[in-house]
């Protein structure tokens, strides 16, 4: 039986990174510029990585702040303007990631612009830096004189290492932030981030995200209903981990039949698919509507969010929102689920999984696929999510003994 790839390409594969690894270690010559008072924060992951981060940031860019005269944050465009409202930085550089790995013309033009920052001082907290990601890039091409980087995960990968430790020459100092590790769990992304602030000499104020009741955001276009809803959010950031679209559609309708009303919500490019679910659930559509500070204050004022592992789980637990994510085996326990010691209290934010022997794989599956979907996806039953759903919506947080049996449904 020949395996079938499910997750996106790794990092690592040649052909692709190859010349941006060229240019990255190319930075590595390019002479340092004379220090200035400046700072700059490098951060080029996915949404719901910048809600996670968002505390250990915080700290920061305090940090940063009281000790420099101009504090810059270069970042992904997803959440880039969204960081500017939440973070108090002096500049946000926004950065096109997905041109940033494919253009290399767009690339040079982006190390070229950072250059021109003048920053005397660059940290890179990213605890998942891989080679060519474009995070080193930005560190280097900076001229900084002190570069502080997160010395990260122990890749399985020896290629991974090797040019990690290669890259690391690039750093003036590199801060171990992986914590020790659980008998009971895997340590949480999370932690891992108020490792690397610890490390610093610095202390969060917390390790989950509370984001500030937005009042300047206009919500009358978007129609909420005047009663209790629930918000769908059937996408994912590719389609094999995301649930299939009609157990969301069960769900959907039995939420309406409880008395709630269904809100679909995703980015522009999931509009088709959550029109789909809209659709045949009897809920609306709002997705491609929402900034990300309006989607904040849609979850806010939801009674539950269902979904994938995405964004939207992150946020629902900063606006204290109770929210059931269906997750997969990826990336399972370092964002998803949330360590039950680490929310607040009286807040549900769970996890109905189907465990397997491959969980914490991080790469590519290489298992037979299901309809199109990771195995340990499909195999997550309408019938235990509804189940759940119940007790979180009777005020009954799942209990550990329940967990442990819906991971072997």
């Amino acid at each position: 039986m020949t395996a079938t790839v499910l997750a996106p390409t790794p990092a690592l594969a040649p052909l692709l990174v190859a010349p941006r690894l060229l240019i990255d270690l190319g930075l590595l010559l390019w002479p340092k510029l004379r220090g200035s008072d400046s700072a700059g924060i490098v951060r080029l992951d996915a949404i719901g990585d910048f809600v996670v981060w968002l505390p250990a940031a915080e700290a920061l860019v305090a940090h940063l702040r009281a000790s420099h005269s101009r504090v810059v944050l270069v970042a992904n465009q997803l959440w880039a303007p969204w960081a500017a409202r939440l973070l108090q930085v002096d500049e946000v550089v926004p950065v096109d990631t997905g041109l940033l790995e494919k253009d290399l013309r767009y690339r040079l033009a982006v190390l070229w612009r950072i250059r021109g920052l003048e920053l005397g001082t660059v940290v890179c907290p990213t605890f998942s830096r891989i080679p060519g990601d474009g995070n080193d890039a930005v560190v280097f091409a900076s001229g900084a004189c002190r570069r502080i980087g997160n010395l990260g995960y122990r890749s399985r990968s020896q290629v991974a290492r090797a040019l990690r430790s290669l890259i690391n020459l690039g750093y003036s100092r590199l801060v171990p932030a992986d914590t020790a590790p659980r008998a009971d769990r895997p340590v949480t992304e999370a932690e891992n981030n108020a490792a690397f602030i610890r490390g610093l000499g610095l202390t969060p104020a917390s390790h989950v995200a509370r984001l500030p009741v937005a009042d300047d955001i206009n919500l009358a276009p978007l129609a909420l209903p005047k009663g209790p809803f629930a918000v769908l959010i059937p996408g994912g950031s590719f389609p094999a981990k995301a649930w299939p679209v009609e157990r969301f559609v069960e769900v959907g309708r039995a939420l309406k039949g409880g008395g709630l009303e269904v809100l679909v919500s995703g980015s522009c490019g999931e509009h088709a698919l959550c029109q789909r679910l809209a659709d045949d659930c009897g809920g609306r559509n709002i997705a491609g509507l929402t900034s990300l500070p309006a989607l904040g204050e849609v979850i806010r004022r939801a009674r539950l969010v269902v979904g994938n592992d995405s964004a939207g789980m992150h946020i629902a637990v900063a606006v204290g929102t109770d929210s059931l994510c269906v997750m997969w085996g990826g990336s399972f326990g370092r964002f998803i689920p949330y360590a039950p010691e680490l929310l607040p209290e009286g807040l549900i934010a769970h996890a109905v999984y189907h465990r397997m022997p491959c969980f914490g794989c991080t790469g590519a599956c290489l298992l037979q696929p299901v309809e199109g979907k990771l195995p340990c996806i499909a195999a997550v039953p309408v019938s235990t999510v509804l189940s759940t759903l119940s007790e979180i919506l009777a005020g009954e947080a799942p209990t550990a003994a329940h967990n442990s049996r819906l991971s072997n449904s």
